[in-house]
C-alpha cells in the first residue's frame, strides 16, 4: 500500500462557518443491513447501512448511507455517499454528533475538495484526483458494501478525516470456501492493499458484503436478518 496515492494541493484554509448542502438518497433499495464489529475479538459496537438506487437530482448512480453506533446505541458517525453509474463516489458527508463536526467531500478525476466543519469555522483541502478513486474511513465500512472495480490492479484511496491519500493494490482471489463468522458456504474474496496492510473482503454471490478484516484487528460481520 502506498503512502502517497495523491499528494495535498492546497493546506488548511480557514473559512467563514456556512451550511452545507445535503444529499438525499432515493429510489430502490439495492442492499440493507448492519455489521457487527469488533476489535481483537470484543464487540465494540455495530453499523446500519443502506444502498438505493438513485441520488439527489438524478436517477442514474446510487445512494449510500450509514450510521456507526457505540456499544450503548448512541451514533457516533453518520455518512450519506452518492455513486455514479459506474459506482465510483462523486459526493459525501460525514457527521460526528460528539465533536460537532461535518466533513463534505466532492470527488472527480480531476481534483477532490474535503471541507471540515465546526463550531469554529472551516478549512478546506485540495488533492489530485484519480481513476478509479475510493473512500476509506474506520468508522464508515458501508464504503465496501459495494464491490470494488476489481479489473482495475490499483485504486487511488482517499482517507477524508484522516487529511491522507494511498494507492492500493486490489487483487480478485475467486470464489473460496468462506472464513469462520460467516453465514455462507462460499464467497468471493478480494483483497486490497499489500501486506502487512491488506484488508480483507468477502462478497456473496449478488455482491453484498459478508465480511470484513483490516490490519488493525477490526472484524465485520453482517448480523443475520
Amino acid at each position: 500500500m502506498g503512502w502517497f496515492g495523491c499528494a495535498l494541493l492546497a493546506g488548511v484554509v480557514a473559512l467563514p462557518l456556512s451550511a452545507g448542502t445535503s444529499l438525499a438518497r432515493q429510489g430502490r433499495e439495492r442492499d440493507a443491513g448492519a455489521f457487527v464489529v469488533t476489535v481483537n475479538g470484543a464487540v465494540v459496537g455495530r453499523e446500519e447501512f443502506s444502498i438505493r438506487e438513485g441520488r439527489a437530482g438524478s436517477r442514474d448512480g446510487f445512494t449510500v448511507t450509514s450510521r456507526r453506533l457505540s456499544g450503548d446505541g448512541d451514533v457516533t458517525l453518520a455518512a450519506t455517499t452518492e455513486l455514479g453509474p459506474d459506482s465510483q463516489p462523486v459526493a459525501a458527508q460525514l457527521a460526528e454528533p460528539k465533536a460537532e463536526r461535518r466533513t463534505y467531500i466532492e470527488l472527480s478525476p480531476r481534483l477532490i475538495t474535503v471541507r471540515a466543519v465546526t463550531p469554529v469555522g472551516e478549512s478546506v483541502r485540495e488533492y489530485p484526483g484519480g481513476t478509479p478513486l475510493w473512500l476509506a474511513d474506520p468508522g464508515v465500512l458501508a464504503w465496501f458494501a459495494m464491490l470494488p472495480p476489481v479489473g482495475t490492479g490499483r485504486l487511488t484511496v482517499l482517507w477524508p478525516r484522516e487529511n491522507r491519500c494511498e494507492t492500493w493494490e486490489i487483487a480478485d482471489r475467486g470464489v473460496e470456501p468462506a472464513p469462520p463468522g460467516s453465514d455462507s458456504k462460499s464467497l468471493r474474496h478480494i483483497v486490497l492493499g499489500t501486506a502487512p496492510n491488506e484488508r480483507h473482503l468477502w462478497y456473496d454471490d449478488a455482491g453484498r458484503l459478508r465480511k470484513l478484516e483490516d490490519p488493525t484487528g477490526l472484524q465485520a460481520v453482517r448480523a443475520a436478518h
